[in-house]
């Protein structure tokens, strides 16, 4: 009897098994990274320094503008490399190919938080200085750019193999993050052009933000390491076993 299905494409195959042990250690310590990070970000609340911030109309961000910088930047990369764990992870485990729209999307995100870090948001006379300037758009396009990867994640798995709800609740969250976000990028903007004082709210906004972008990142972190069925059962449907019977 002969098959049609290759040994090298069966699913606990060595070479298989060695990209998904990979692919699995990756989204553990990008889960763990996410989750310090956020751990460390609620610490900056509490943490005694040298210009106190309210949490309600305050970003985040201006938490680099204090004596705990340190701990704000080292949070900020750490939360960067655990986003690329994630990302590396998913295309180990062969959920998410190189070239396409959420992988950018999610390496682009990357880049943005590191921007953050080396940009502090820093005004000259009251306006946005060149390096407030960049601090703003890099987090702009951290803030948008991963419920848009999570949503379209989320297209791509969108079959009956898929075996978890995982995809499909990261993308409820990223839904609620781009509202988030909107209201987040509207109110800046607002802040920016106009000298109204009618946003005064944007800290905590942020503060969801963060925290449901966080939660979304760490959901996805999960389903990498948890493994999906998608891409075998696909390959599986797409080239059946057959079998010749000899004389």
């Amino acid at each position: 009897m002969t098959t049609t299905l290759q040994d090298n494409a069966a699913p606990n195959s060595p070479e298989k098994l060695r990209p998904r042990a990979v692919a699995r250690r990756l989204a553990l310590f990008g889960a763990i990274s996410v989750i310090f990070c956020a751990a460390s970000i609620g610490l900056l609340h509490v943490l005694p320094t040298d210009r106190r911030l309210n949490p309600v109309s305050a970003p985040i961000s201006d938490y680099a503008l204090t004596s705990a910088a340190w701990l704000f930047d080292t949070s900020v990369l750490i939360l960067a490399t655990g986003v690329a764990a994630v990302l590396a992870a998913l295309v180990l485990g062969n959920y998410l190919p190189k070239a396409s729209a959420p992988f950018v999307t999610m390496a682009v995100c990357c880049a943005a938080l590191v921007a953050v870090v080396i940009f502090p948001d820093r005004t000259l006379n009251g306006m946005l200085g060149p390096s407030g300037w960049v601090h703003w758009s890099a987090a702009m396009v951290a803030f948008g750019g991963l419920p848009l990867a999570a949503t379209m994640l989320r297209r791509r798995h969108r079959s009956p193999w898929c075996h978890t709800r995982l995809p499909g609740v990261a993308r409820s969250l990223s839904l609620t993050a781009g509202a988030c976000f909107l209201l987040l990028l509207g109110g800046s903007i607002l802040d920016l052009v106009t000298s109204w004082p009618v946003w005064r709210v944007g800290g905590i906004v942020e503060r969801v933000l963060a925290l449901t972008e966080m939660t979304m990142t760490v959901l996805m972190a999960i389903w990498a390491w948890g493994g999906c069925a998608c891409t075998i059962s696909a390959m599986v449907n797409a080239f059946p076993v057959s079998a010749e019977n000899g004389e």
